[in-house]
């Protein structure tokens, strides 16, 4: 039952296109291990190019170690594309006060989607099951949660750089994920860490679950897993409307947006907290570290009379009540720094304004596609060395700078704004840029080349010069931060 029931998953979800190229997400476990088998019989339908990724957590010693080698056998065996990241875990989340979970799944995401975007995969696929959505429903709720929480996990999800998470076993039992790969001798390998009574969730998993199926419903995954559907279409429906609300709300401002705060305390009290947390967004890019308090002391802003007063949000953004509006922005900051170095293929240069470190290396597609850095903050590209040219430049925006886009040129401020990078950040990107043809000039400033962006690391790739497998002679380059130490 499990592939007619992905089958009826991915066509009710459009989770894939014919000629797709898909990295699937490989533990070794079964959920993945299945999933991997599950594309591989739907490879010729679909047309698919499909390649295979682990993340070593390093958390579980030689187990951590056996589950990549696993992985990279099971590969080789079914002549995959292999690609392997590690980090240590355990330090990122100490140093960043995270928890274990949330230091995993920030560092592997960033391995996949430094993968898949060197790759040219349109498709990350996750082994997901309905066993996950329920445990995820139940955690989200015993912590609180919202409608956007109690969403669960998303069958497909928009990431950036233009990749698409997608969970082809969403709607499986792990019970079925097990029966097919016992019926096909498939080997899979468990992970010890699922029994560690230290992990909300595994305590969920093994303990509540069952609990509850045995005293109140015996198919309470279905029916958390409805939940999450049911109010996934909800809060889609709520999130274009408020969308709406907000649109006609918000105004930009040189250094941030504002709005009325009558305007506003008109509305329903749940268009509100939408509204405000959208504003909060609109500047922050995303919604990490905001909770249900912070809307509220915003809301809060907006009673009576206030103006003066003032609320702290993380990320050094701050709202203020000024007479009868509301204004949310980041606390001052120094002017961006002008910037401009030429890069040397191969070679490395430092750019101290916004404290990162430019590598190019040189060599075959295969050679530089094989070992991906996964650290915080780096990001690496791989570009067709013929298609890139000799003449490149690092530095921050300029005055009607564009990128290269399959449809055309398009203005660089629309791209940031469609990645919604926030305003404060535009001038503090690297960007890599090229000349536009041999001789061409800006109309504007006589005698200087006419250059367009083709690279801004972990927001944007332009196709034009993307590496493939054909690819002669490609280059890959790498933005790492720096750490004080080199900076001094």
């Amino acid at each position: 039952m499990l592939l007619p029931n992905v089958r009826k998953t991915i066509r009710r979800y459009h989770m894939v296109r014919v000629a797709d190229s898909i990295l699937v997400a490989v533990s070794g476990g079964a959920d993945s291990v299945a999933l991997l088998h599950v594309l591989l019989s739907l490879r010729s339908e679909y047309q698919l190019a499909i390649s295979v990724a682990h993340f070593n957590h390093q958390m579980r010693g030689q187990d951590s170690d056996r589950d990549a080698q696993f992985v990279a056998a099971l590969s080789a065996d079914l002549s995959l594309p292999y690609h392997e990241g590690t980090a240590a875990v355990k330090e990122f989340a100490r140093t960043n006060a995270l928890s274990l979970e949330e230091a995993g799944r920030i560092l592997r995401y960033r391995f996949l989607r430094n993968a898949a975007s060197t790759l040219g995969a349109s498709r990350i696929a996750l082994g997901h099951t309905r066993n996950d959505q329920a445990e995820t429903v139940l955690l989200r709720l015993l912590r609180g949660a919202g409608a956007a929480g109690l969403c669960g996990i998303r069958p497909v999800l928009d990431m950036e750089n233009g990749l698409t998470a997608i969970r082809p076993l969403l709607n499986c039992e792990r019970s079925e994920v097990v029966e097919f790969l016992r019926a096909r001798s498939i080997a899979y390998v468990e992970d010890s860490s699922n029994q560690d009574l230290c992990f909300d969730r595994n305590r969920i998993r093994t303990q509540l679950i069952p609990y509850l199926e045995r005293e109140f419903n015996p198919h309470i995954r279905l029916a958390l897993a409805r939940v999450a559907s049911l109010v996934q279409e909800e809060e889609a429906w709520m999130a274009e409307a408020a969308g709406a609300e907000a649109a006609r709300l918000l105004q930009p401002q040189a250094d941030g947006v504002s709005l009325s705060v009558i305007s506003l305390m008109a509305r329903p009290l749940a268009v509100q907290r939408r509204i405000l947390r959208q504003a909060i967004a609109s500047l922050k890019g995303n919604l990490r570290r905001i909770a249900f308090a912070h809307v509220e002391a915003l809301r809060n802003l907006c009673t009576g009379h206030r103006s003066g007063k003032q609320v702290d949000l993380p990320n050094g953004l701050f709202a203020q009540r000024e007479f009868d509006r509301l204004i949310l922005r980041y606390k001052a900051r120094l002017p961006a720094p002008t910037f401009a170095c030429r890069l040397p293929v191969p070679g490395e240069l430092v750019i101290p304004e916004v404290a990162h470190r430019i590598t190019a290396e040189v060599g075959n597609y295969f050679d530089l596609a094989k070992t991906l850095l996964s650290q915080r903050g780096v990001s690496t590209a791989l570009f067709d060395a013929n298609a890139l040219g000799e003449v490149l430049t690092i530095r921050n925006r300029r005055p009607g700078d564009c990128c290269r886009l399959k449809q055309g040129h398009r203005k660089l401020k629309d791209v940031l704004i469609a990645k919604k990078i926030p305003r404060t950040r535009r001038d503090f990107l690297p960007l890599l840029t090229r000349p536009v043809g041999s001789g061409a000039v800006r109309e504007d400033s006589p005698g200087i080349l006419v250059e367009e962006v083709v690279w801004i690391p972990g927001c944007f790739l332009s196709p034009a010069v993307a590496a493939t497998a054909a690819s002669d002679a490609c280059v890959r380059i790498t933005a790492i931060p720096l750490k004080d130490r080199e900076q001094a």
